[in-house]
């Protein structure tokens, strides 16, 4: 698939979907523009919200989804991701009304951490990523934190969102805190604002999977053909 064109469908939130097209960029080997993937970002802010939805039945954004996906193939697009954990929940009902492939994140970080060997997974994610417990569908023994645990995370995620780094690193200060009460091997970040902590991400005493970091390598090598 090599100079095709790849889409991020973003927006969900818009931080995160910048810090993730950086990814990219930064683990393409390339030495010249030209070299780089053909990326068309489209941060779609409309896409109603997943957690909403769940919660208290507000608006289906599942064709939104799927609108957005095919403009997106109608200029050019080969294939789609959204570096958004949450958004896998509506998948299954995507992918039936789509004409490109959506690189399925959740499927993608569950490979790389059953071919690590690591066992007992700890996921921390959004609301829609934990309680629906999206992960299980491809990884055994995954551990979750406990409801008021769990607020920590979601204050974190809503902190990213709003640019508040200073509150984000002191509830990444107090979740550090937490992983060595759990007995796990491994910790997952489900969702892509965890990755922007800079605190979280010097995080070394378990092993840390980045939701983040192994889908834009897994897209590297696809868009490269190696995968």
């Amino acid at each position: 698939m090599d100079k095709e064109i790849l889409a991020i469908l973003g927006g969900m939130g818009p931080y995160a979907s910048l810090e993730f097209t950086k990814k990219i960029y930064d683990l393409t080997p390339a030495k010249k523009d030209w070299e780089h993937i053909h990326i068309i970002l489209d941060s779609d802010i409309t896409i109603p919200s997943r957690t909403r939805y769940i919660l208290y039945n507000e608006e289906d954004p599942t064709p939104y989804i799927i609108k957005a996906i095919n403009r997106l193939e109608a200029v050019g697009a080969k294939a789609v991701v959204l570096p958004c954990n949450s958004v896998h929940y509506f998948y299954d009902r995507v992918i039936e009304r789509i004409n490109i492939p959506w690189l399925n994140m959740l499927q993608i970080i569950s490979n790389e951490i059953k071919m690590s060997g690591y066992k007992k997974t700890l996921v921390l994610g959004g609301y829609v990523t934990v309680t629906k417990r999206l992960y299980d569908k491809y990884l055994q023994n995954t551990m979750y934190l406990n409801d008021n645990e769990n607020k920590i995370v979601y204050q974190l995620i809503e902190a990213v969102k709003i640019n508040d780094q200073v509150k984000v690193e002191q509830l990444a200060e107090q979740l550090i805190d937490l992983f060595d009460t759990y007995n796990i091997d491994s910790i997952l970040f489900g969702c892509t604002e965890l990755t922007i902590s800079k605190k979280l991400n010097s995080y070394k005493r378990k092993a840390v999977f980045d939701s983040n970091e192994l889908y834009a390598k897994y897209i590297v090598n696809y868009m490269k053909g190696k995968v």
